[in-house]
């Protein structure tokens, strides 16, 4: 997902407070927050199918006991 500059500092960011830490808070959806938050704002949320985004994965992260 990608936002404007301008959104996301509208909206406030991420709320740091449901996201996942360790094994210790499993909560999540920051990120349907802060998209609702965004919306509520009045800018507008689309879908792009043919987007691709790639991630650098570092290879301790490629090992089960990480997950």
């Amino acid at each position: 997902m990608a936002f404007s500059v301008q959104a996301i500092r509208k909206a406030g960011g991420f709320n740091e407070n449901i996201g996942r830490i360790g094994n210790s808070l499993l909560l999540s959806n920051e990120e349907i927050e802060v998209q609702d938050h965004i919306r509520d704002l009045g800018f507008d949320i689309w879908y792009a199918a043919n987007a691709s985004v790639r991630h650098q994965v570092l290879p301790d992260r490629l090992r089960r006991n990480w997950f």
